[in-house]
């Protein structure tokens, strides 16, 4: 198990990595797109998402027949 030391050190690090890339990405060029936010879905029953969607095909199979 590691230590609260060594991870927070690999989290910083990998903060640094990141940030170099996307400096290098930007100095080269590239453009970074937001895009807008997405409805968030949550759901309290484990496997809720996907009986909604079962239920969705259901409702499809038999709007179709």
């Amino acid at each position: 198990m590691k230590s609260l030391i060594s991870k927070d050190k690999e989290v910083r690090i990998t903060r640094a990595m990141v940030k170099k890339a996307v400096t290098d990405f930007l100095q080269r060029g590239g453009r970074i797109k937001i895009l807008p936010a997405e409805p968030y879905h949550s759901s309290q029953v484990v496997g809720g998402d996907k009986w909604g969607a079962y239920e969705a095909l259901h409702r499809l199979e038999y709007a179709s027949a």
